[in-house]
């Protein structure tokens, strides 16, 4: 928990966030549990989320980290 410290609960306006997004993102891949997290961190101001998943890119104001090049960069190494 040192690296989420808060677990944000699913509210109705969430999911109703969620249902917007999907209709616009998943013709392009995004799955519907992703466009929950992309509503929840969009309802909460949040901006950054870790993931491989690339399909957030397409979703406008949030900013992926890609958690090897993360560990990378802790650790020094390169690819």
């Amino acid at each position: 928990m040192t690296l989420v410290p808060q677990v944000l609960p699913v509210t109705v306006a969430d999911m109703q966030s969620a249902v917007s997004l999907f209709g616009q993102y998943a013709s392009k891949g995004v799955r519907a549990r992703d466009t929950i997290h992309a509503a929840i961190m969009k309802n909460h101001g949040l901006t950054y989320i870790i993931s491989s998943g690339g399909h957030f890119d397409l979703i406008p104001g949030l900013t992926r980290l890609d958690p090897i090049v993360l560990f990378q960069a802790a650790s020094g190494s390169t690819p």
